[in-house]
């Protein structure tokens, strides 16, 4: 029982792998209040510390697991106002509020299969360098060809591209203005227009089914809740960046 163990303003500590660096490291902090399931510490833990846990000093027991950081946005806003409460001793408002779940409150406690966490671990890892490297081929910059999916994609189509990436389209038209005539040509040779849309439409299919792949299996690992704020944001920007590229290659 965490009121029989510990009381507001008790020392606390947490130990965890901080930022996945490979060293186990303590972070000290104290008690700032208590909530049912949840409560609020000083301890400055970091992403690699979730799911550590929370350990009361003076007693030597675990009260709590890390769990989450809350970013206070009007912190910062509200400084000068904060300042004048902190110099009046009434209150203090902190840009980063670091959260604890309260061991006592668990209902029942149900393991996990290592196997199946490294699993999605692995496919967290492909679908984030996937993301990253269509992002990257979409930008013009290198790296993107470390994905041999997305290569194997864009090779199709590329035998129709010149080393810009461009089709040069030449229109004839007979003496009313009209185009009787539309050639398409890549590197000084001629190529059918009907094989060109073909290949370029695969090619857009291609991107489409490859980015819905990885959103969806992302999507789905964060409802088992196995990314980190931090790395769900990353993962949110890229899915984002690549549906906007993909319109805009439509709309071309």
């Amino acid at each position: 029982n965490v009121f029989e163990d510990a009381k507001v303003g008790d020392d606390i500590y947490c130990l965890g792998n901080s930022l996945g660096n490979g060293v186990v490291i303590q972070a000290d902090g104290k008690i700032k209040a208590f909530g049912n399931p949840r409560f609020e510490t000083t301890t400055p833990f970091v992403g690699g510390n979730s799911g550590g846990p929370l350990i009361h000093a003076e007693s030597k027991k675990v009260i709590g697991l890390v769990t989450e950081t809350i970013e206070n946005r009007g912190a910062e806003e509200n400084s000068s106002r904060d300042e004048r409460a902190i110099e009046s001793g009434r209150s203090e408002l902190d840009e980063i509020s670091y959260i604890g779940h309260r061991i006592d409150s668990v209902q029942q406690w149900s393991g996990t299969s290592f196997k199946v966490f490294l699993a999605n671990e692995k496919a967290l890892a492909q679908h984030e360098k996937s993301l990253r490297c269509m992002t990257k081929f979409f930008r013009g910059q290198p790296g993107w060809r470390e994905d041999r999916d997305l290569v194997s994609i864009y090779d199709k189509y590329s035998k129709f591209v010149d080393d810009s990436g461009n089709v040069t389209v030449t229109d004839y038209v007979d003496e009313d203005g009209r185009v009787v005539w539309r050639d398409f040509r890549v590197r000084g040779k001629s190529v059918s227009k009907a094989d060109h849309n073909k290949a370029y439409r695969a090619y857009i299919r291609g991107l489409e089914g490859k980015a819905q792949d990885d959103v969806e299996g992302l999507e789905k690992l964060v409802g088992l809740g196995y990314i980190q704020v931090r790395r769900r944001a990353n993962f949110e920007k890229w899915s984002k960046d690549v549906k906007t590229y993909i319109a805009d290659f439509q709309d071309d």
